[in-house]
């Protein structure tokens, strides 16, 4: 039997001996790894070399890491886990908002990102319980992975889409937060619970339809809190 090819990671970082590390570190564990130093080459580096990952310092010289990543989120999905310097709880949760899929904060443990790397690349992007799912004002296309509401495209990050797709197979089932991230992120051992309640509040943002809203005469709140448990997904009869 053929062995698959390795997958290819790469590595925004400006200094050259975490690039190092990192590289020999990713390379002992059958990644293949290329890397870059600035900001403005990481756009040219994922066309040309179609990384599987990309690891994305935040202190990027020429465009900083949090402009890359908003950049990279407008034309794509592409997994993107934040290594960072800056261990501050807002550089953390803004980072999450504009879509990393993990932030890990140097001094970087090889074992623990590597472990957050598979982790990110099981991620279920073809979870979906059905190739389109229509919840009235909510519609789901899971080909495409595009979310309309009321009409109205909604942009979604690659994790928010999973989280949705998750829930929308799982109707009136409460799930607490930890078991969110099992069955939706695929780690624990080195992730915030806290992680959830961000993506959520991000999500609920997105998809809920206020009563009069446009394309929507009545609205509905799709994800309720249960108190001292979790969340549950609330959803009228699929059409």
């Amino acid at each position: 039997m053929a062995t698959p090819p390795a997958q290819p990671i790469l590595i925004a970082d400006d200094d050259a001996d975490l690039r190092e590390v990192l590289s020999a570190a990713l390379q002992v564990e059958g990644f293949r790894t290329f890397t870059v130093s600035r900001g403005d080459a990481v756009a040219e580096a994922v066309a040309t070399q179609r990384p599987s990952l990309l690891l994305l310092d935040l202190g990027l010289p020429a465009v900083p890491g949090l402009e890359v990543l908003k950049q990279l989120r407008r034309s794509g999905d592409l997994p993107i886990i934040i290594i960072s310097g800056r261990d501050e709880q807002v550089d953390k949760v803004l980072g999450l908002e504009l879509g990393a899929d993990d932030y890990v904060t140097k001094p970087i443990h090889p074992r623990e990102l590597v472990a957050r790397i598979r982790n990110v690349l099981r991620r279920g992007r073809d979870r979906c319980p059905e190739p389109i799912t229509d919840l009235g004002s909510l519609y789901v296309d899971c080909s495409s992975r595009e979310v309309f509401v009321g009409g109205a495209e909604v942009e979604l990050t690659a994790k928010e889409f999973d989280l949705l797709a998750f829930l929308v197979d799982h109707p009136r089932q409460v799930f607490s937060r930890q078991q969110l991230l099992e069955q939706v992120w695929g780690d624990t051992e080195y992730r915030d619970p806290a992680t959830v309640t961000e993506h959520m509040r991000r999500l609920r943002l997105k998809i809920e339809v206020e009563d009069g809203a446009a394309g929507s005469a009545a609205g509905h709140r799709y994800v309720t809190t249960v108190r001292g448990v979790g969340y549950r997904f609330d959803a009228p009869a699929r059409v």
